[in-house]
């Protein structure tokens, strides 16, 4: 004889809610879109955010690397026909002294990155906001700064162009 295994009503409760979570829970990715090519996206952006002392480090040209694959990947190569893509990896010294006497673990933040996707006529701006890793640590506070100065540098910077 079988048994069959029933669940109670909160059960199912649980696992509804435990499933819809992603759909509730905010976006960890802060996007900004602009209908402008990726090389005025691109220099707008990189002068504002070090004229607000965000330095760009290091940039990692993403889709310059991924063209070498073209022939290797064949239909699986770019599905979704992105143009240009690049990474932009940024840091205020003033900003990791002061996480670093918060919590130093949080320096695995550093640098930031932000990523630029241009599929025309737009261009997309992506940055993983840091307070989401940081959500329990003593540098939080400075974190969320850090992450609402880089939002409204991307946002002032293309405000008045969209």
């Amino acid at each position: 004889m079988k048994r069959r295994v029933q669940f109670p009503l909160f059960s199912v409760v649980v696992l509804i809610w435990f499933l819809s979570l992603p759909v509730w829970a905010e976006s960890t990715v802060y996007q900004y879109q602009v209908k402008q090519t990726f090389d005025s996206v691109y220099k707008a952006l990189h002068t504002n955010l070090e004229k607000n002392k965000f330095y760009v480090i290091f940039e990692a040209k993403i889709s310059n690397n991924l063209r070498r694959f073209e022939k290797d990947w064949g239909k699986d190569y770019n599905v979704n026909k992105l143009e240009t893509i690049r990474s932009l990896l940024v840091c205020n010294i003033k900003y990791t002294n002061r996480v670093a006497n918060l919590d130093p673990t949080m320096l695995a933040l550093c640098p930031l990155r932000i990523v630029l996707v241009e599929k025309k006529p737009n261009t997309r701006i992506l940055f993983v906001k840091p307070s989401v890793i940081a959500a329990k640590s003593k540098a939080l506070p400075v974190i969320k700064e850090i992450e609402s100065k880089i939002i409204a540098t991307i946002e002032s910077t293309f405000k008045s162009k969209k």
